[in-house]
């Protein structure tokens, strides 16, 4: 069952709109990769600070990331790495098609003038779409958290170390989860436009999109480094 008190909270058209416009098309990466193949790493994005409260808390998580990860050859991880990386920059060419069109359709409305056609509860169709959509969701953000902590703790991983290869399979797995879970949220509203019962709970709707878009683009980025520094290492 979904009401309007479970959505995202409520948001006014003009913060709608900023959210929204906030976010940097990321296609225009396609062309930064052109002119740099030396990117900067991405992770301070997530404002992700270091925790020096514990010497032996640090110790642990290395141990943890060294059991979990043993050492091992790049060789294969490199190919499905490359892999990756190309799947990631068409999906994000889609993506930011699908959300332009989106914008631009919440754009042209008012909060006077929205109407939801559906019924609260929903019918079981569109209930189960959206717990769909939230699933991908709830998986991506922890995804996302472990990744900035990887980012932040490790800062100079060298290829070859136990560290980088961590680095790379969490990005791998970060880039799937972020491209489904920005996929199943603005592929939601594109088939039910107006599903929530709120004008503004659709902008909260297309921003919570294009921030999953955004988490795609820094994987895109940090692939994109981590191949480059395996490539210039002989790896």
């Amino acid at each position: 069952m979904c009401s309007a008190q479970a959505m995202k909270p409520a948001w006014t058209p003009a913060q709608s709109a900023a959210l929204i416009n906030s976010f940097s098309p990321c296609i225009s990466l396609l062309d930064q990769r052109k002119h740099s193949h030396h990117v900067n790493l991405p992770c301070s994005i997530h404002n992700a600070h270091k925790d020096r409260s514990s010497a032996n808390h640090d110790n642990k998580y290395r141990l943890e990331i060294s059991l979990s990860h043993p050492s091992q050859p790049t060789d294969g991880l490199a190919s499905i790495a490359m892999k990756k990386l190309h799947e990631l920059e068409m999906s994000l060419q889609s993506l930011q098609s699908l959300h332009s069109t989106l914008k631009a359709q919440h754009a042209a409305q008012r909060e006077s003038t929205y109407n939801s056609t559906w019924p609260i509860p929903w019918p079981p169709t569109l209930s189960a779409a959206y717990k769909s959509y939230k699933k991908d969701d709830d998986n991506w953000r922890p995804l996302r958290r472990h990744f900035a902590t990887h980012c932040s703790r490790y800062r100079d991983v060298q290829p070859g170390s136990t560290a980088f290869v961590a680095r790379l399979r969490m990005a791998i797995s970060l880039g799937d989860a972020a491209r489904r879970t920005a996929t199943g949220r603005l592929q939601f509203l594109a088939k039910y436009p107006a599903a929530f019962p709120k004008y503004r709970q659709v902008g909260t709707h297309i921003y919570e999109g294009s921030q999953a878009m955004q988490s795609v683009h820094e994987v895109v980025i940090e692939l994109d480094r981590m191949i480059n520094m395996m490539s210039c290492s002989g790896l």
